[in-house]
């Protein structure tokens, strides 16, 4: 329904680079970004209500899809 930007690309591709820059030992991959970083929790949160579906890793694709505005 949009543009995808380089967060999106990075969620939706599961790319993986070897270690988070910000949790030290911890792999940095797609859904560590999106679903552990602050800053994505707004943009979860607006997910959530916009769609009505809590968002997890099995339910992104379904909430971007539901609408333009998702």
């Amino acid at each position: 329904h949009g543009e995808v930007n380089y967060y999106l690309t990075r969620m939706l591709s599961e790319h993986r680079s070897p270690e988070c820059p910000s949790c030290p030992g911890v792999t940095e991959d797609a859904e560590h970004v999106f679903y552990v970083y602050p800053y994505f929790y707004l943009q979860q949160y607006e997910l959530q209500k916009i769609s009505n579906k809590k968002i997890q890793p099995e339910t992104m694709v379904e909430a971007l899809l539901t609408s333009e505005a998702a």
